[in-house]
């Protein structure tokens, strides 16, 4: 008999309905940090453009051109790894014409296809680390043969330090708000309990516009302005009630 009282005592004792289970409070915050720098360098592409009535006269034209571009790039110092070829294509321009009488089954007044001429595009990428040359240096590859210019995207040459900076912010952020509810809600925090980076922290480039260059054109205006660079965390804290 008293083996079976301390049996169903024992069973009664370890019956999880029976204990309690304590549970910590905690909240997730999400921090955003947003730190703004002087971009330090820039990124282009050049093109020369040319027609011929042949492929071939097209391509030759081209790369007479591309040469002075080239030529322009290394006089102002910019180095053979900081210039690539970022396109080269030959394609034919259509037009309509009427259909000549000889071919049989059209009537000679009808409008047909036909290759009047070639379009030779050369592209290259071009970095420049020394933005109080970017204006000059445009001007110069333009007046020796570049007459197309892609989007200038201005960066850093080392953005760590302002990526570290910006992810401090975020946890900062984050922290500070956490401690916000607490304080609203009764509560005080007494640990960290986990920190999740939220996507990729990275300087959101400043970019110029895609824009045709005159082949008369002058001194080129620049204007940099800043970068953005961003930096988003979550972060899991462990509370406990004010006294």
């Amino acid at each position: 008999m008293r083996l079976a009282l301390f049996a169903l005592a024992t069973l009664l004792a370890s019956s999880p309905a029976l204990h309690s289970e304590v549970v910590t409070p905690s909240m997730t915050v999400s921090g955003h940090g947003e730190i703004t720098s002087q971009p330090d360098m820039a990124s282009f592409t050049l093109s020369v453009v040319t027609q011929a009535a042949t492929a071939k006269d097209a391509l030759s034209a081209n790369s007479e051109k591309m040469r002075a571009v080239l030529e322009v790039m290394r006089s102002h110092e910019i180095p053979e790894n900081a210039i690539q070829t970022s396109g080269l294509s030959v394609s034919p321009v259509w037009d309509q014409a009427p259909v000549e009488q000889r071919v049989i089954g059209q009537d000679p007044g009808t409008l047909a296809p036909r290759i009047s001429g070639y379009v030779a595009r050369n592209g290259i990428s071009v970095r420049v680390d020394d933005l109080t040359r970017l204006g000059v240096l445009l001007d110069a590859a333009v007046s020796d043969g570049a007459n197309s210019l892609g989007e200038i995207i201005f960066g850093m040459k080392d953005s760590a330090p302002v990526l570290a900076e910006a992810r401090r912010a975020s946890v900062k952020d984050a922290l500070d708000q956490a401690q916000l509810y607490a304080e609203a809600s009764g509560m005080a925090i007494t640990r960290i309990t986990s920190i999740s980076p939220m996507g990729y922290a990275r300087p959101m480039m400043a970019r110029g516009k895609v824009m045709a260059l005159a082949l008369e054109a002058q001194a080129v205006p620049i204007s940099e302005g800043e970068l953005t660079t961003s930096a988003d965390v979550s972060i899991t804290v462990e509370l406990k009630p004010l006294p």
